[in-house]
């Protein structure tokens, strides 16, 4: 069952300021997470039903899997009807394997 800490947690990741300062994100829907397990992206937690999850049960193996009700998922989350899952993934750094050390870069951001 998830705790209070962690329900807060994924409640205070809806407002940006509070995603940039845990470098966490939220990815809502059973394909959004598939796809993000796959991804490079580290998955620090995931928030499920036991009837989503029965068919995924290969993928979702070695990873941090808490388990609660399509109501308390729903009031959790940004969907209205969300019965399948959340899944809280850390960012990644924006310049990691853009820039080489060995080499002079010039970075670019909003030019108009």
């Amino acid at each position: 069952m998830i705790s209070k800490s962690q329900i807060k947690l994924i409640k205070s990741l809806k407002l940006k300021k509070h995603r940039i300062a845990s470098k966490l994100f939220l990815v809502e829907g059973m394909k959004s997470i598939l796809e993000v397990i796959k991804s490079n992206y580290e998955v620090v937690k995931i928030v499920t039903t036991k009837s989503a999850i029965k068919n995924y049960k290969a993928i979702f193996s070695g990873l941090d899997i808490e388990f609660t009700s399509e109501k308390t998922l729903s009031s959790v989350g940004n969907f209205t009807t969300n019965n399948s899952g959340i899944a809280v993934v850390k960012m990644m750094d924006s310049f990691k394997g853009i820039i080489n050390p060995s080499n002079y870069s010039i970075v670019l951001d909003g030019i108009n």
